[in-house]
């Protein structure tokens, strides 16, 4: 009876646990595993693999967490930087296949009273589903949460990186960092190629994936509801890259508001390339009704016209200086498929200036349009989505500020024409 006991007191002890000296602790479903290091000023993945395919083996030891505060309402003051080394103590509650760890009184100096905050770490079968909140301080307002952070992923040349930010891109080359470039915002001013992916995602956030061979890393926030959250990926060494989301609270810098997450956070490696992760993700988009996903595929949906189905080919042109289309033309003659193209920079104006106003367009344009019309190219005029008539816009007329996105100060990020 006695050992039994002891047995008993010792498995508490261990679950719930106020440490001071570094320890590890795994997760593990079947060849899935993960291994967490959690001290009294770090918390950090060691390491994640599936079989012999390691994703992360040598970690940087940076926080899976860290949170900005301001005092209440003080959305011009300092920032307050709260991380776990801030806190006064932890508490673990671990299991094979769960982790949830709770810092209390985090607070940065400076500060008066701190908040406890909690992240939970769970096995979804040979998946993991990731969360964080907080307490809630009247004194102080949550600014920014950035969760997960996830460092030193392993790339190698060859391997796969995948991300869909309005089209898809592929990046294979990791031992160059200059060599790693987000296309949408590849900067002409900049010696060299941006080591920075970033995009914000006003509309709900997609998936980031790596491929290893027959194995896939996947990793989605699985939100089905409009948050404000930004996706960053950088290669800041050759072969180490790295993965933090930063999610925005819908009352930033006010008091008295906890912060939970409002969507968990998927990481999983999956059988197969990216190919079977854009279907993963299409899987969980049709089955949530969630955002383009809503109608279903666009193969049975009666508002999508024939010829969109049918275009295999969309390519996006900054005219810059050149409206010559002859270099898309022959791109069309040596393919001979369908192909459409989404024309920006088009007007005599500075990219992004002269709003509402498009018009006057380059010289040539009318030639040119003429001719890559002629050659079979469907051409789409780019538009800024965030620039409303609310007089003559059928949705604004619909739904009004139902529709708009709010920044961090409550206020709209559209900018509209013709108010009266």
């Amino acid at each position: 009876m006695k050992r039994i006991l002891l047995i008993w007191v010792l498995l508490f002890v261990f679950m719930n646990i106020s440490c001071v000296n570094a320890n590890e602790y795994k997760l593990k479903s079947n060849d899935f595993k993960m291994i967490f290091v959690l001290s009294q000023d770090k918390f950090y993945l060691k390491s994640l693999s599936k079989g012999k395919t390691e994703f992360i083996k040598e970690p940087n030891m940076a926080s899976l967490w860290a949170i900005t505060m301001k005092e209440n309402k003080s959305y011009d003051g300092p920032l307050f930087e709260l991380n776990p080394s801030k806190a006064d103590f932890y508490k673990i509650n671990h299991s094979g296949t769960s982790l949830k760890v709770t810092w209390y009184n985090v607070k940065d100096k400076g500060m008066t009273k701190g908040i406890n905050v909690t992240c939970s770490i769970k096995l979804d079968r040979e998946e993991s589903l990731w969360d964080i909140e907080t307490t809630e301080n009247k004194d102080y307002g949550i600014w920014t949460v950035a969760y997960p952070n996830l460092t030193n992923i392993d790339a190698q040349d060859g391997d796969k990186f995948i991300w869909p930010a309005r089209c898809g891109n592929l990046c294979e080359k990791f031992s160059d960092p200059r060599g790693f470039r987000f296309p949408l915002y590849q900067c002409e001013y900049r010696e060299t190629y941006t080591k920075v992916l970033w995009y914000l995602t006003p509309i709900g956030h997609q998936f980031v994936s790596l491929s290893k061979g027959d194995k896939t890393l996947y990793l989605c926030p699985e939100d089905k509801e409009v948050h404000q959250f930004t996706n960053h990926c950088t290669l800041d060494e050759p072969n180490k890259l790295n993965y933090l989301i930063t999610n925005y609270p819908a009352h930033m810098a006010e008091g008295g508001y906890k912060y939970k997450q409002a969507h968990p956070f998927r990481l999983a490696i999956i059988k197969g390339d990216y190919y079977d992760a854009c279907k993963k993700y299409r899987k969980w988009g049709i089955e949530n009704n969630y955002g383009c996903f809503a109608k279903g595929p666009i193969e049975s949906r009666e508002d999508v016209p024939m010829w969109l189905k049918e275009n295999p080919i969309w390519l996006t042109w900054h005219w810059g200086n050149s409206v010559d289309g002859e270099g898309i033309i022959k791109l069309k003659e040596k393919y001979n498929v369908p192909m459409a193209c989404h024309v920006y920079q088009y007007s005599e104006y500075p990219f992004d200036t002269h709003y509402p106003n498009y018009v006057p367009v380059k010289e040539n344009m009318k030639k040119t349009m003429k001719e890559m019309r002629e050659a079979g190219i469907r051409i789409m005029p780019y538009t800024n989505g965030f620039v409303v008539d609310k007089d003559l816009s059928p949705a604004y007329k619909r739904y009004g500020d139902a529709l708009i996105n709010l920044d961090e100060f409550g206020n709209d990020r559209l900018m509209f024409v013709n108010e009266g």
